[in-house]
């Protein structure tokens, strides 16, 4: 007879629904923008103001859900973030002007926060250390696939349809991802009379203990911004960030810019977002055999060993074909990594606002790369220059995080439960 599934696997389930919605704004849109300038007659300085109303909107929300998941639980935290942003799609399919462009891109972006911070403490508590990473890994190719998807599902829709359609599609299917979510998910083992799948009998133990006392006192979130693992796995993160957005952003151009065609230059980023659909499967599986600090590190000096191949690159295919399947390998780690190395040094209880803390440092480097990355574009007249900056953070980052102490966490051994 065979055994029933452990109730995570239908959490991880949903969310990895919940999270296709952060791909559903920030790497749709994009491929909208030229639809949007043209029906409302914006430039593209404009349109970028507008834009920028979503990561500032994301960046300051990462902090307030991340606290509000720790105080009221992920579920709930969840199911509001996926509602907001079908709120959002909804007003942006019908906006007329600036004004109302603005508003809906905001509240995607508040919305799309909460569903960002949602697998680090989520998961964290319905799935065990040595089987954490895994299930982190996979919740975060929701997001990756979508951007996949949308670059041949797009341009096709928009060939007979106003951008409107997009938005309103996309509000619609988040509303179904909303009620799958609201009868599926829940915030602990607890509520099902189980214990985190993988969980080895100190963890348990540890949760025990943990589990008295009020699980959001102030004394526990000073303990996190006192420790310096936080600031260390929190700048590691940001440089990432640089290193990452900054070279993404120019990517298109720079291979333009030393001869490829504007067609051949899309398919290679393509392929960078293949290969990082496979690195989050990957490295979610070696986050959970191997110390996570180290796999860190080792994402970030593949990712800097991939921006240095595009440096060298050139017109020369295999070197290019190489160069963006190490960027894309490289650059997923840390986004699995940084999710699933909370517990291992910070208290259960306040996962999501040390993880909160950590990506709106990633938010802000996202906000504030591009615009240095094309200052010294400009500057040096190439976006090689752009290139090089990141190829610099990744170093710096795998360097931090590598020096980072041994987490003072029992070691897992893996039993299902």
């Amino acid at each position: 007879m065979s055994r029933k599934p452990h109730y995570a696997w239908f959490v991880l389930t949903a969310a990895w629904l919940a999270f296709m919605g952060v791909g559903l704004i920030r790497f749709v849109y994009p491929y909208v923008v030229p639809a949007m300038e043209e029906t409302l007659g914006i430039s593209h300085a404009v349109m970028g103001t507008i834009i920028s109303g979503f990561f500032w909107a994301d960046t300051v929300m990462r902090i307030v859900w991340g606290m509000l998941s720790d105080r009221f639980g992920t579920r709930l935290t969840t199911l509001l973030g996926l509602a907001l942003l079908s709120v959002g799609f909804f007003i942006m399919s019908f906006a007329t002007g600036i004004f109302s462009l603005v508003i809906g891109f905001i509240v995607c972006g508040v919305g799309a926060a909460a569903l960002f911070i949602m697998p680090s403490p989520l998961l964290s508590r319905w799935f065990g250390q040595s089987r954490r990473s895994t299930a982190i890994g996979i919740v975060t190719t929701a997001a990756t696939l979508v951007t996949i998807v949308a670059g041949f599902i797009v341009p096709v829709v928009l060939t007979n349809n106003p951008y409107n359609a997009i938005w309103r599609t996309e509000a619609i299917f988040v509303l179904v991802i909303l009620a799958v979510n609201f009868f599926v998910l829940a915030d602990s083992p607890a509520e099902k009379g189980l214990t985190p799948y993988g969980a080895s009998i100190e963890e348990l133990d540890a949760i025990k203990v943990n589990s008295k006392g009020n699980v959001w006192a102030r004394d526990r979130i000073l303990r996190v911004l006192k420790d310096g693992a936080f600031y260390q796995i929190a700048g590691s993160y940001f440089v990432y960030g640089v290193a990452y957005t900054g070279v993404l952003t120019f990517l298109v151009g720079y291979f333009v810019e030393v001869g490829w065609t504007a067609g051949a230059a899309s398919h290679l980023v393509a392929l960078f977002g293949m290969a990082g659909l496979i690195g989050a499967l990957v490295w979610g599986v070696v986050g959970d055999r191997l110390a996570k600090r180290h796999v860190f590190g080792m994402t970030l000096g593949m990712q800097g060993l991939g921006i240095l191949v595009l440096v060298l690159a050139g017109q020369t295919p295999a070197m290019a074909y190489l160069g963006v399947i190490l960027f894309g390998l490289g650059g997923s780690g840390p986004v699995v990594m940084i999710a699933a190395i909370q517990a291992d040094y910070f208290d259960r209880s306040t996962i999501g606002t040390s993880f909160g803390l950590c990506a709106a440092c990633f938010s802000i480097a996202s906000a504030v790369s591009p615009i240095i990355g094309g200052v010294l574009a400009d500057s040096t007249g190439t976006l090689r220059s752009a290139l090089l900056m990141g190829l610099v953070g990744s170093l710096i980052g795998a360097v931090l995080i590598s020096l980072l102490r041994e987490p003072r966490t029992v070691k897992a051994v893996p039993k299902s439960r």
